[in-house]
């Protein structure tokens, strides 16, 4: 690719190389464009598909959300009603105290006294509960004294029975209020989950839409760079040239070459090259710095460049900024330390710095205008 046959070859076949590029960087670009369009309604599809799913995973958390109110209302109604238990059973202990201290001193009395009966239940009851239970006994007592068993018995039977209440009633409070927590929480984790989905597809679409967007710039841009070069081309006598006009001679007094399809080339690779990252001494696809980038390019079309910008401005033609065309090499800074491809209209492309991408910008821009220090056309 770098002997010399192929480059004349371009350069005689020139407005025609022109139009076939032209055509197939168009349809690719459309190809690019059309499946970007696509990529985008897809995006835009399935994000609509969850923010539906989004919206039922919210009335789950509403449900989620009441039935944890409800279980916390119903653990209130249950600490009031453990409390009116508490007091109950605070009453009742007293009672059962109560009655076991009368029906103690009936008890005492009568085994003092002469009743060979009540002595025999007293000396035959193993425990105060066994006394309480002998039926025989019972019958035997006084109004009083069966009044004061019937209390006791009774009360003993309300403290047990608030106790057993009272412990299944907290049981059953925790445990729902166990349940409603954890429902909460997975409603939430599922909510949360789906607001991340949704929000890095959207994020998808924004960059899908900003790389159509920059695509379709390029074919706007490529399209009237191309056909500019295209006209220029074919403008161009073959045979024996003729000066221009009013030709502008560049400081070493030699002509300008006439611009060629091969700029427009190079203006057509560049392109293909938007968006790849500024890498320091990077020359390829994976990366590219300044010079790295016009070497690469010109090296696609079978033209050796240095990489390096002084060596870059030494090798080509030098041209004045009214006579620039597509595919120039536009130096700046005055130590010639920065190096861009001219597209037309005034824009060049370039890898800046570090921190940026290959991007398009103008020389009329305020800091490249200051630097800019001249052109050369590469003619292999």
């Amino acid at each position: 690719m770098s002997s010399p046959s192929p480059q004349r070859h371009r350069r005689r076949l020139g407005p025609v190389v022109a139009a076939v590029v032209l055509t197939a960087v168009l349809a690719t670009l459309s190809a690019a464009a059309t499946a970007g369009a696509d990529q985008i309604t897809d995006k835009r599809a399935e994000a609509q598909q969850a923010e539906s799913q989004l919206n039922g995973l919210y009335a789950q958390q509403d449900k989620a959300v009441e039935a944890y109110d409800a279980a916390h209302a119903k653990l209130a109604k249950v600490n009031d009603q453990i409390r009116s238990n508490h007091a109950l059973l605070v009453a009742a202990k007293q009672n059962l105290a109560e009655a076991r201290a009368q029906l103690a001193s009936i008890v005492i009395s009568a085994y003092k006294g002469d009743d060979q009966d009540a002595a025999m239940y007293v000396l035959g009851a193993q425990s105060f509960t066994d006394l309480v239970d002998r039926v025989d006994v019972l019958n035997r007592t006084s109004h009083d004294e069966s009044s004061i068993l019937h209390r006791v018995t009774v009360a003993e039977h309300q403290v047990a029975h608030r106790q057993t209440l009272l412990r299944k009633e907290r049981v059953q409070a925790r445990k729902l209020v166990r349940q409603a927590a954890a429902a909460r929480r997975r409603a939430a984790a599922l909510i949360s989950s789906q607001q991340a989905k949704i929000s890095n597809l959207k994020a998808q679409i924004t960059q899908l839409v900003g790389e159509r967007k920059a695509r379709l710039a390029r074919e706007r841009r490529a399209r009237a760079a191309a056909a500019a070069a295209a006209a220029a081309a074919a403008s161009q006598p073959t045979p024996t040239p003729s000066p221009s006009p009013s030709p502008v001679e560049p400081p070493t007094g030699a002509p300008v070459p006439p611009a060629s399809s091969v700029g427009a080339q190079a203006v057509q690779i560049a392109m293909g090259e938007l968006g790849v990252p500024y890498v320091w001494g990077g020359a390829s696809p994976s990366g590219f710095d300044c010079s790295g980038l016009t070497m690469w390019v010109y090296a696609q079309l079978g033209i050796q460049l240095d990489h390096y910008t002084g060596s870059q401005w030494a090798s080509g033609v030098p041209v004045p900024y009214d006579q620039l065309a597509p595919g120039d090499l536009v130096f700046f800074e005055p130590d010639i330390g920065h190096v861009g491809i001219y597209i037309g209209n005034g824009e060049f492309i370039h890898a800046p710095h570090t921190g940026t991408v290959v991007q398009i910008s103008s020389l009329s821009d305020s800091w490249y205008a200051a630097e800019y220090q001249g052109a050369r056309r590469v003619t292999g």
